[in-house]
């Protein structure tokens, strides 16, 4: 399966790269590092915003605990 439109075909499906026989080594290890960069790039934004969004929250409660002692203070004024 050669033809352009086998190659849309595939992408069609929800493929992400295509490769044809016969398989030229020096191509398909260059994808498959392409492939495996993109993956440990997609996990270490996953994880930095997961701690983004920790920060936060953590920020957003310290301030809203700030906030509550202020409204007290003023209230016993």
């Amino acid at each position: 399966m050669n033809e352009v439109s086998d190659e849309e075909r595939g992408f069609e499906v929800g493929g992400v790269d295509y490769l044809t026989k016969p398989i030229n080594p020096t191509i398909a290890y260059a994808r498959i590092k392409t492939h495996v960069e993109l993956r440990r790039a997609r996990l270490e934004l996953q994880n930095w915003n997961s701690n983004l969004k920790r920060k936060v929250i953590h920020s957003a409660c310290i301030i809203r605990e700030q906030l509550e002692t202020i409204h007290s203070q003023k209230l016993k004024e």
